[in-house]
């Protein structure tokens, strides 16, 4: 019976007091790899070497960077007789 050995981590672990650099392409790799359908966050961690709070920070900080969402609106003006009336200072919209 053969065995797969265990995969060992993509990047090398921290030597000699130095902390690993990760570019934000490795970072969101690994996110993108930690937020699958049926992944957990902390094998992914443990796959790569590193802590799973590093990770989730790096979750939080690739969301908070996201570009803004911005979606269209359609204002249109109500023009009951009542506001048509001299001297109304109410103005109704309605955002559709």
């Amino acid at each position: 019976m053969t065995t797969e050995p265990a995969s060992r981590p993509i990047f090398p672990p921290a030597r000699d007091g130095r902390r690993r650099a990760f570019n934000e392409e490795d970072k969101r790799r690994i996110v993108e790899e930690a937020t699958q359908p049926g992944a957990s966050l902390s094998a992914v961690a443990r796959h790569y070497g590193i802590a799973v709070r590093v990770v989730f920070r790096w979750k939080q900080e690739l969301a908070n960077a996201a570009e803004p969402t911005f979606i269209a609106v359609h204002i249109t003006w109500n023009t009951s007789t009542s506001d048509r009336m001299v001297g109304s200072s109410s103005i109704r919209g309605r955002i559709t």
